[in-house]
């Protein structure tokens, strides 16, 4: 039921989508230490960890320390898509259209739309164009 935005780095002007970091996939819980690890290094790896089965999103993650429950400007022309998670309800779809209309409506650049499936006989999301 969630939402992925799809981002052209290169395309964004303000620096918020500069440093992303991509995730690392693993089968086990990152090792810390909090008395002897530094707590940056060990907040990082809990941030930056996912287990092995999600690998196949290739996600990256944006940090910004204090950035939390805030709204983080970007270029308009550097959201290039969305994802629309597998169990979005038709009425939440029908909404982001609207949303998207009224983006073009303002002469923004459209966004492509993909939805999320599940697959039907393995552990998988499959992403494919939408309309």
């Amino acid at each position: 039921s969630g939402l992925c935005f799809v981002f052209e780095r290169a395309k964004d002007d303000t620096g918020t989508l500069i440093t992303p970091v991509p995730l690392e996939y693993v089968n086990d819980y990152p090792v810390l230490n909090w008395v002897r690890d530094d707590d940056a290094a060990s907040l990082r790896a809990m941030l930056i960890h996912k287990h092995i089965g999600w690998e196949y999103e290739e996600e990256w993650r944006l940090f910004i320390p204090g950035g939390a429950k805030k709204r983080m400007p970007f270029s308009p022309d550097a959201l290039s898509g969305l994802i629309l998670g597998a169990k979005m309800k038709d009425a939440q779809i029908g909404m982001i259209k609207e949303m998207l209309a009224a983006r073009v409506a303002k002469r923004l650049p459209p966004l492509k739309l993909y939805k999320a499936t599940l697959h039907p006989s393995r552990y998988k999301i499959v992403v494919r164009r939408f309309n």
